[in-house]
């Protein structure tokens, strides 16, 4: 640990004492439960697996998931889940979340954003048991080797649940999907004429300002005899990246 961190630790410790002063003791039967993910979409979706497997280790407590507002909505109609949206960036958007989250009184926060922003919070929750995935303060509950990025981050995750007490999530997105969604997919695949197995659908793109993100491999597949042979629909939102391109050049 660096002399900075150690000083963000030791300032972010006496903070967290002033607030813990004269906090009445809460009564309340159920437990809470706060859960974080921000973003981005990829990353969300893929959490959608974790939040699963808390709340599978947690029943009958109480659940509410901050993320960002782009993201609210994959989480529309699950079960048992309040989802509270705010901006991931600003001042006030911080300072908004922070007193949300003081108000509601957790008992436990699962940090899986992990970034300087969400350790503030954390830090500031005045939530006695903080699982995250680095191995300092704020968190209470983490892997106990530090994060260097040594495996990819749906297995550090897993690692993060295990440290609280959590089965491991199956490397599968949850998606729940309304009545009125499925019946635009399958109004669009019989618009479409397109056939179950025989076609294939592609995002080959990335953030703006990520770029490099973006999988260089889906010109290559598009263009290949089998996806040829059974490619139907193509569907991406991005414009800019080449893989995008040469992707849209087949339809």
């Amino acid at each position: 640990m660096t002399h900075f961190e150690c000083l963000v630790e030791r300032i972010c410790t006496q903070l967290y004492s002033i607030i813990e002063t004269g906090r009445e003791p809460d009564r309340r039967e159920a437990v809470r439960i706060l859960i974080i993910k921000q973003g981005a979409l990829g990353d969300v979706v893929m959490a959608t697996a974790l939040v699963d497997a808390i709340q599978r280790a947690h029943p009958g407590a109480d659940f509410a998931l901050l993320t960002a507002p782009a993201f609210a909505g994959l989480f529309a109609g699950w079960p048992a889940l309040r989802v509270h949206a705010y901006p991931r960036r600003g001042l006030r958007a911080m300072w908004a979340m922070l007193r949300f989250i003081r108000a509601q009184h957790f008992d436990r926060v699962y940090d899986l954003q992990g970034s300087d922003r969400t350790g503030l919070l954390c830090a500031l929750s005045g939530i006695r048991e903080r699982v995250g995935n680095h191995a300092r303060f704020p968190y209470t509950h983490h892997p106990r080797e530090r994060w260097r990025g040594q495996c990819h981050i749906f297995e550090r995750m897993n690692e993060v649940l295990a440290a609280a007490g959590v089965a491991p999530a199956a490397p599968r997105p949850r998606l729940l999907c309304s009545a009125a969604e499925r019946a635009g997919v399958a109004a669009f695949i019989a618009q479409h004429g397109l056939v179950e197995g025989r076609y294939v659908v592609l995002h080959a793109g990335a953030s703006p300002t990520r770029q490099d993100k973006c999988w260089p491999g889906f010109g290559d597949f598009a263009r290949s005899p089998r996806a040829r042979a059974s490619m139907r629909a193509i569907a991406s939102r991005s414009r800019s990246s080449p893989s995008s391109r040469a992707v849209r050049a087949l339809r």
